[in-house]
């Protein structure tokens, strides 16, 4: 139904049970967020990092922890990801995640 409406939705599967924004319409919500209601930012990425990795999205889960500053979350997150990324050759990746963490916490 979100796909026929044109909801600014994508889908993400075959199956079409994942879907997610059209980044345009993602971006306009995160800047409306941004201005509304910056403090409930930090949770949100919290939350979102715990939803991620309770479902087995541990990459997923990488941004929103170093998002809220939850050193000990994401580098655990990414010593779980980090095999697998580099044997598809995702350094970039890797290394972006890693550049973020701070030397200590």
């Amino acid at each position: 139904m979100l796909e026929q409406a044109n909801l600014f939705t994508i889908p993400l599967d075959d199956e079409r049970r994942w879907y997610r924004y059209h980044h345009l319409f993602a971006e306009f919500l995160r800047s409306r967020l941004e201005y509304t209601q910056p403090d409930r930012i930090p949770e949100l990425h919290r939350r979102a990092a715990e939803w991620c990795e309770r479902n087995g999205l541990v990459a997923e889960a990488v941004p929103h922890a170093l998002a809220t500053q939850d050193w000990e979350r994401a580098a655990r997150l990414i010593e779980q990801t980090a095999r697998s990324f580099l044997s598809r050759g995702e350094t970039t990746t890797l290394r972006r995640w890693l550049s973020a963490l701070p030397l200590r916490w």
